[in-house]
């Protein structure tokens, strides 16, 4: 048995998000594997079995399977299906979510507990596809496996779009009962537009708090259920993403890219940097030149 992780897949700075085709007859049977992501499946033909979480579980074409972080699985009797698997980190893949938790299925694609309970998610197929709509569905993911694979400029951002629209399709799509019920509170969104449009300046939980209406315990608290993290962690990687931008974009010197992004000097800046992405920033930027 093996562990999956999302770098294997996915390139460093680039979209937490990949897509593999399984074509009939090519999937390896009765390999038990863990991952650190979602994995989001779709069969597209055929029938097998899911062997997850000591169950077996038959599955068709059709049928839609969401599959958490470290859940132990495979599949037998492989030979006639065909499948997609669409891999994604619900931690790191920022969506602005507003009303989409109306829909039971967000509940389980971006879980608002911070420790899901594994007894709870479902083993079986969460929903199935007629045939129009599984079409529909495939067309939107191949799109998006371009997309995902091309060096065009706004390829990443289409790419979210494209995948924010399969979500909405699976979602109005499905009609079965699923658990995680708990609807979060739409005042965070105002929050993360403030982080958005004041992550330069000297933000405090106080403030983002009073942005909410609400007390810094309960902001706290709805804003790590809605997003995945913490608000420190949040703003801390819209301004890592705003100096990515600036040290790739623009001429300015290191301590400018700092001041413009939030950080309390270039010292500061550097070492945030270094621990987030490996590298300081202008390694980041020699290594970018050279490869453009």
């Amino acid at each position: 048995m093996y562990t999956a992780r999302l770098a294997n897949y996915v390139p460093e700075y680039h979209l937490p998000l990949y897509v593999e085709f399984v074509e009939r007859n090519t999937h390896p049977e009765k390999m038990f594997h863990i991952h650190e992501f979602f994995e989001l499946v779709l069969i597209l033909n055929g029938r097998a079995e899911h062997l997850i979480q000591r169950s077996v579980v038959p599955i068709r074409k059709g049928d839609i399977l969401i599959i958490p972080p470290r859940y132990c699985h495979a599949y037998s009797a492989t030979s006639e299906f065909e499948l997609v698997n669409i891999v994604y980190d619900h931690k790191q893949l920022f969506l602005p979510m507003l009303d989409s938790f109306q829909l039971p299925l967000f509940h389980l694609l971006f879980p608002l507990e911070s420790s899901y309970a594994k007894k709870s998610f479902p083993i079986g197929a969460v929903m199935n596809l007629e045939d129009s709509k599984l079409e529909q569905a495939a067309d939107l993911i191949r799109q998006l496996q371009r997309e995902l694979t091309t060096a065009q400029p706004g390829s990443q951002f289409f790419s979210l779009t494209l995948f924010m629209n399969l979500l909405m399709l699976l979602g109005r799509n499905c009609t079965a009962e699923l658990p995680f019920h708990h609807s979060p509170d739409i005042l965070i969104g105002a929050a993360v537009q403030f982080i958005r449009e004041n992550f330069g300046k000297n933000l405090s939980v106080e403030e983002l708090a009073r942005s909410s209406h609400m007390s810094k315990r309960n902001f706290f608290r709805h804003f790590k259920a809605t997003t995945g993290c913490s608000p420190q962690l949040f703003l801390r990687q819209m301004r890592i993403q705003k100096a990515l931008e600036l040290l790739e974009q623009s001429n300015k010197d290191i301590y400018e890219v700092a001041m413009e992004c939030g950080f309390y000097d270039s010292s500061h800046f550097s070492r945030v940097f270094h621990r987030e992405k490996g590298c300081t920033p202008r390694h980041y930027r020699e290594q970018k030149r050279k490869m453009a």
